[in-house]
Formats: C-alpha cells, structure tokens, sequence
C-alpha cells in the first residue's frame, strides 16, 4: 500500500447538484448551543494509490486511490451521506467513487457505507476512485444536495522514489583480472534507494546509469566483485512502501572526470515514478 501520497489540495465544496436524492427523512434543523454557534459538517481524509485490490486493476493510464474518509455532523439535525455523495478532483476534473470500493474487505478496509448522521455522530471508512498516474494532488469533494458548511482537512497525495548516492574513483589494481578499457578509471558509487508512497519499487543494477558530459553508462560487471574490498553491490529487490536498500556499484567512465549524475530509470513498468536525488551532480 502505498501512503500518497502525500501537497495540499484545495478545498471545494458544490451545493445543490440535478439528480441528487429528492428528499430527506428529516429536515435539516439548526442546532445551537447558548453562543449560537454554526452548525457544520466535519470531513476528515487521507489517501493512498495502489496497484490492484483483489482481481481488480485501473484502467490504462489510472490508478487506484484509497481514500479514508471520516464525517462528523456537529450541530445540524441530520446529515445524509452515501458514497455517491463523494468526488475527487485531480487538475479541475472530478472523479467518482469506483465500484472496486466494495472489494476493499479483501485488503482489510471498510467501505464507507450510507447513513444518517445525528447532532454529535460520525462515520468512517474507505472508497476507492481512479484518477490518472503521476496525481500529485487531489482534493475530496463531499457533494450533498441540501447546503451545508462543510470543512476539510484535506491532505494530499504524494510518493516517490528517493536516491542518495555519491561516488570515488577507486583503483583497479583490486581487479587484477578486469582492467577498465583505455582512457578509463572505474568509479564506486553507493547507492541507498527508498520507496515513499509506492506499493512496491523494483530495483537492478540495470535500472542504474551514470551520466558524465551527458553521456550515459551502464553499471559494469566488476560490480559482482565487490566483495573483493568489502563492498555489498546493491542487488535485485522489491521495495514495499517505506524500504529501501543500499549498496554499490561500480562504473567505466573516462579518466579525469569531474562530476557525475546518477540516473535510476526502473523502465516501463514504472515509468510514472517520481525519483528524487540527493543532488543533480557529484563532484568526484
């Protein structure tokens, strides 16, 4: 699972929308205290992106948003409220609560169910919408058709594939059998890699390159020598949201090189990461 998630989304609120439910068991009634306070409606929310949940999987271009939603009525009569009731909006559209939401059982979540909220109750539970890969922000809209105050305390969605690293060049007389070619010197990078946000992080010593003079090289096999001065190469995982991994690897870059970058592309599959470094150049 994936935490996303997570900047601040604007808070939005639509009144009065064609089609909602005609009528209500009760009727909104103001319920005041001796100072006269307002009556409103708390909603308190998170989210997280996922992959899957059960056999279900977003369409092309999407992914699935878990949202933990909390309603507290404080002050009105009665409030209704149905998953129908609820938008995300993601870059000025607004999506709908997905029907996967009543699978959520499979992965430990409650569905958030519809009820009638008396003065001082709340509800909680989870829906499910998907909004496009890459959202770095989204706000939850609690759409009911009779006006309210309504206040939120959104939060956003944010992940993320953190990479620190730097780098030496290291002598290759500890590699008495792999000389780097002419022109050459190897260079030991160590790498630490962390998932922020993401249900899981692949990692290889291919999904590495170095870019020196915006040239860009591969990780080199002396890599699985390492351990010949006492270095763990960085090795093939998958990261669950929160892990990471540290390691080195070992790259051929021209002689007398002055900085370099470290590039991690974990190809296709996780083309949509978003991968933040420790700095955009190292000094050698």
């Amino acid at each position: 699972m994936n935490p996303i998630l997570l900047i601040m989304g604007t808070v939005l609120l639509l009144l009065g929308v064609a089609g909602a439910e005609p009528d209500t068991p009760h009727p909104i009634l103001w319920v005041t205290d001796d100072q006269g306070k307002q009556p409103f409606v708390q909603v308190d929310y998170s989210g997280q992106t996922i992959d899957q949940i059960s056999y279900a999987t977003p369409d092309f271009g999407k992914t699935f948003l878990v949202v933990n939603i909390t309603v507290a009525n404080n002050g009105y009569y009665d409030v209704y409220t149905n998953p129908g009731d609820y938008r995300v909006e993601v870059n000025n559209v607004k999506y709908i609560y997905d029907s996967v939401s009543y699978s959520l059982d499979d992965i430990g979540k409650t569905v958030l169910d519809m009820a009638h909220l008396g003065d001082g109750k709340q509800t909680s539970g989870y829906l499910v919408f998907q909004i496009p890969v890459n959202s770095t922000e989204f706000a939850l809209i609690f759409d009911n058709y009779i006006p309210m105050d309504v206040r939120y305390n959104n939060t956003d969605v944010k992940r993320y594939v953190q990479v620190d690293y730097s780098g030496e060049v290291i002598d290759s007389d500890n590699y008495p059998y792999r000389e780097p070619g002419i022109g050459e010197e190897y260079l030991l990078v160590g790498i630490t890699t962390a998932n922020h946000g993401y249900d899981d992080v692949y990692t290889n010593p291919d999904y590495y390159r170095v870019e020196v003079n915006n040239v860009k090289y591969a990780f080199d096999n002396v890599s699985y020598n390492l351990d010949n001065i006492g270095k763990p190469i960085i090795d093939q995982v998958e990261l669950g949201n929160g892990g990471q991994i540290s390691g080195y690897l070992v790259f051929h870059i021209p002689v007398n090189s002055t900085e370099f970058a470290l590039i991690f592309d974990d190809g296709v599959y996780h083309q949509r990461s978003e991968v933040r470094y420790n700095n955009s150049d190292v000094e050698i």
